[in-house]
């Protein structure tokens, strides 16, 4: 059933087909009371689905390419054939060494440490992200691109995280 997969480059072999990554390929089991259905939800997501095969009772996986039979495996195979993959490892612990502290100076550091945290304050990228995660939120939920410009503007503006909130919490009744 390989020559009914939709592929992305053209020139495949049906082992590239049916296997390759690069096709980016689910393969899914769908009863054909629900076909439509399932057509419908994935045509609206703008994904292609297509009928490849189908199943029968024989316990094999039969796999076509044009009127070539390909493949012929049992089920059986595919699900519990492979042996199990055993490995031994060898764990050797680090030598323990007690710690040993030897201070730089003996001057008082909490000057420094607190110069050092002080100064990084002003940058952006420590500061709370609440308010890109309330742009977000708003701009999902609503799915409005006015109010996401709004939101905007009012961060410029200087506006809090609380009223951020407020604001998209009014925009979404809206």
């Amino acid at each position: 059933m390989a020559d009914r997969a939709p592929v992305k480059y053209n020139g495949l072999s049906y082992t590239e087909i049916w296997i390759s990554e690069a096709q980016e390929r689910m393969v899914l089991s769908v009863s054909p009371q629900k076909w439509d259905e399932f057509e419908a939800l994935c045509r609206s997501e703008g994904v292609e689905a297509t009928v490849i095969g189908q199943f029968k009772p024989t316990s094999r996986l039969r796999l076509k390419y044009g009127d070539h039979q390909v493949a012929d495996l049992a089920m059986k195979l595919l699900h519990d054939g492979r042996p199990p993959v055993v490995r031994e490892a060898v764990y050797a612990p680090p030598t323990k060494r007690p710690f040993q502290w030897t201070p730089a100076s003996t001057r008082d550091h909490n000057e420094t440490l607190l110069g050092i945290l002080g100064s990084l304050t002003w940058r952006a990228n420590i500061g709370s992200c609440d308010s890109t995660i309330t742009r977000y939120k708003v701009a999902a939920s609503s799915n409005r691109l006015s109010a996401l410009k709004t939101m905007d503007r009012r961060r410029r503006r200087g506006a809090t995280g609380a009223q951020l909130r407020s604001a998209a919490l009014s925009s979404a009744a809206a």
